[in-house]
């Protein structure tokens, strides 16, 4: 029985050293495992010598090659002299970008911007103070600039075209009509009746537009989100393993949210992205039709990349990125999808209807009952209260021109900077 023992050990020990020699063999001969290992011999832009040739005499534009097929460290030391010159260099980007490339929104709406509280920029706390002050100063305020109110600016021409119709209507009914003045009461009670179903769908148009430009403002905010998270997650996992590819990942998170804005606003990013991004990488993402998923398309390459070489990114950190990147994909598509799909025009062509059709009605059942002056003003004040109401939901069904994408886009390139400067200048644990 020990003679037989003996014989299946050395058998099995045998055979699995003839498979590992085997897997070895393969290993070594097989084209593909052979690419797989050589993918993490990569080449980046060199950014980190771009305007900064203190540490490397490369030149600008040039690209060197970093063999991280060892187990790279888990720590930036080694590269911190390096990440730091790159991170002046993003910095002096962001400098150029703010500053002179982008200054000011441009393609901004400004026929929609309020000359008081505004929706088309990021609140502080002293728009918040301003805002929720007391009722009877708010209201005051509120009357005090009423010519200036954008929304009156839009629906001033609509009211001037009701008081005409007002006045032709009185005008005409009193002097070759006078039957009608006989049964002003009737009129009155039908125009009540239907003004009921005019508000309730012209309240129904407003709320599906306010839904609309929540979800919008929503997706933009889950955008900083999710960029400062998987910018955090760069800095932890990837940087310490490949410098150059981190970085390049990072600068085309910064150039994200400028290209949404792009895509959104009907812009040319090709500035923005040539200042982030090297040559090469710019003209590929302007080259893509969307040049916003072009760039997590380009970070997720940078991360398969990193996770495939020997000691890379390990499964749960890779899971991770991905996932944030897969969030900012849904932030992405959730504003290109309401982008394309509007509020059915049906419904927004019959409420449309329903309410000139009201308001071409009024004059006639109120004639008989105030005076040619006094029927013009109410019927001004209607107009004015009704139109205003459609105009404010169809402004806010589409509201791409008067988001604060400027302010949002610096953000979502502030937090990414931001988590590159607490990786390079965290101090080490006590």
């Amino acid at each position: 029985n020990l003679s037989q023992k003996g014989i299946v050990v050395f058998m099995a020990t045998v055979i699995t050293g003839s498979v590992h020699l085997w897997v070895s063999a393969f290993q070594q001969h097989s084209p593909i495992l052979a690419k797989s290992r050589t993918r993490a011999s990569v080449s980046y832009p060199l950014y980190f010598s771009q305007r900064c040739p203190t540490t490397t005499n490369l030149s600008l534009g040039q690209s060197m090659s970093m063999d991280v097929s060892h187990t790279a460290p888990s720590t930036l030391e080694p590269y911190r002299i390096h990440i730091s010159e790159a991170l002046d260099s993003l910095r002096r980007d962001r400098h150029r970008i703010v500053h002179s490339l982008r200054p000011t929104d441009l393609t901004l709406a400004h026929a929609s911007v309020s000359f008081e509280s505004t929706y088309t920029r990021l609140w502080s706390r002293t728009d918040w103070e301003r805002h929720c002050s007391p009722s009877v100063r708010r209201y005051t305020r509120h009357l005090l600039c009423w010519n200036l109110s954008s929304t009156a600016r839009r629906v001033f021409p609509a009211v001037c075209v009701q008081a005409l119709w007002a006045a032709a209507v009185t005008t005409g009914v009193r002097a070759f009509l006078p039957a009608l003045l006989v049964g002003s009461g009737t009129y009155v009670g039908a125009a009540s009746i239907l003004l009921g179903p005019t508000v309730f769908l012209l309240t129904l148009r407003a709320n599906a537009s306010l839904t609309r430009m929540l979800a919008v403002r929503a997706a933009w905010g889950k955008t900083v989100l999710h960029a400062r998270t998987a910018a955090g997650l760069l800095t932890t996992y990837l940087l310490p393993l490949d410098p150059r590819g981190g970085i390049a990942a990072l600068r085309c998170l910064c150039a994200l949210g400028w290209s949404m804005k792009a895509r959104q606003r009907s812009e040319d990013d090709g500035d923005v992205l040539g200042a982030l991004l090297s040559e090469d990488e710019a003209s590929w993402v302007v080259g893509r039709p969307k040049r916003d998923v072009a760039l997590l398309g380009r970070v997720r390459e940078i991360v398969a990349r990193a996770a495939a070489m020997e000691g890379g990114i390990d499964f749960t950190p890779h899971g991770l990125l991905e996932t944030a990147l897969q969030d900012l994909d849904g932030c992405v598509g959730a504003c290109e999808s309401l982008y394309a799909s509007p509020t059915p025009p049906t419904y927004t062509r019959h409420t449309s209807r329903v309410l000139t059709t009201w308001l071409a009605l009024l004059p006639f059942a109120l004639v008989g009952i105030f005076s040619p002056l006094a029927v013009v003003l109410v019927c001004m004040v209607a107009s004015y209260v009704l139109i205003g109401i459609d105009e404010i939901g169809v402004e806010i069904e589409y509201p791409f021109p008067f988001m604060p994408m400027q302010q949002l886009s610096t953000v979502v390139m502030d937090d990414v900077i931001a988590q590159l400067e607490g990786a390079v200048f965290m101090p080490p644990l006590p």
